[in-house]
């Protein structure tokens, strides 16, 4: 053990400095990452928020969130402009995800992180870094009423689809760094606000209705979809970062998932149906799942998941409603994103 790291030790126990939290949220300006910077910023921790253009700090600005505009490539500038606001780091946590080239933009974003946290070292801090990869990690589960299916745990075997492997197998290595610790988090999909990945249902259902024709999934209709509110995900990792006992988080993996039960697509079919008023229904197609490709990972891919590791730890709990159970909410969350150009 290095002398660095037993000093980290010593730093993790010191719960006598009451000043104000720091922390930083890169890709604030992403879906999940604008809801971690204000979950941060609500739960009163001095914000920055990294983005890469000046429109998108316009944004944070209005949350109050002090915006760092740079990217993880350029590593020196953004230590330099991180350094007028604060001189240590208390969290950082990581929304960003370049899906051309993971590999890249991982190795990128870990030299910034070992620079913040050795600015942050020299001051006392040691980071603790949230990761985010996601529950795919695990792979497909059974669909609704299988009498194999069972809840991903963190326990559980990984295999994502091909295109997710590199983030899966890469944000392990987080996990071994000496200047900071760090943690795995594995989101569902989520919903609310702009609704990410979820307003293609919305879409779906629109162009349904105006096309006269029924709802359609080439899925199977018991193909769970088990999905949670961006603004509870949010709160997930501020639960994380303000857990008294570094050692119980550091070196983990935590799911983060709606506790009270899942949704199929079935249901989720349904509520559609009546939202858009579409008098030719809900149809489905192929009951056998295909190869996953990410154009149909919204409705092909069946996952139960389960987040009592971090509830039980930290005591944080989901109390948002479902999807299908609000979705006029959600509509008109997503159409007011779209007017105001949020969203993905």
């Amino acid at each position: 053990m290095n002398a660095y790291t037993q000093s980290k030790a010593d730093v993790k126990m010191d719960t006598s400095n009451p000043k104000q939290k720091t922390a930083l949220v890169t890709g604030a300006n992403g879906y999940i990452g604008e809801a971690v910077a204000r979950a941060f910023q609500r739960a009163g921790f001095k914000t920055l928020g990294l983005v890469r253009t000046p429109q998108s700090a316009i944004v944070l600005e209005k949350h109050s969130i002090i915006p760092i505009t740079g990217s993880a490539a350029k590593y020196e500038d953004v230590l330099a402009a991180v350094r007028t606001h604060i001189t240590a780091i208390d969290v950082i946590a990581s929304t960003t995800e370049d899906k051309r080239n993971y590999v890249q933009h991982f190795t990128d974003t870990m030299v910034l992180f070992r620079a913040l946290a050795q600015m942050s070292n020299e001051q006392g801090v040691c980071p603790l870094v949230l990761i985010t990869s996601g529950c795919k990690d695990y792979g497909p589960g059974e669909v609704d009423g299988s009498h194999n299916l069972v809840a991903h745990t963190e326990e559980a075997s990984l295999n994502p689809p091909p295109f997710l492997k590199n983030r899966t197998t890469y944000s392990l290595q987080a996990l071994q760094e000496d200047s900071f610790d760090a943690v795995v988090l594995r989101p569902t999909n989520v919903h609310g606000g702009s609704s990410s990945y979820f307003g293609e249902f919305f879409e779906l259902a629109a162009d349904a209705k105006k096309d006269g024709r029924p709802l359609h999934f080439d899925s199977d209709p018991r193909t769970i979809v088990h999905s949670m509110n961006v603004n509870d995900c949010g709160d997930a990792y501020v639960a994380l970062a303000n857990h008294p006992n570094r050692s119980e988080v550091a070196g983990q993996c935590f799911n983060v998932s709606a506790g009270k039960r899942y949704e199929t697509l079935r249901e989720v079919g349904h509520a559609l149906v009546r939202l858009y008023q579409i008098p030719q229904g809900l149809q489905f197609g192929a009951s056998e799942r295909g190869v996953l490709e990410p154009s149909n990972m919204l409705t092909n891919f069946s996952q139960y998941v389960s987040s009592e590791k971090i509830r039980s730890l930290t005591g944080w709990t989901d109390e948002s409603p479902m999807f299908a159970q609000d979705i006029r909410r959600y509509q008109q969350e997503y159409r007011d994103a779209k007017q105001g150009g949020g969203g993905k």
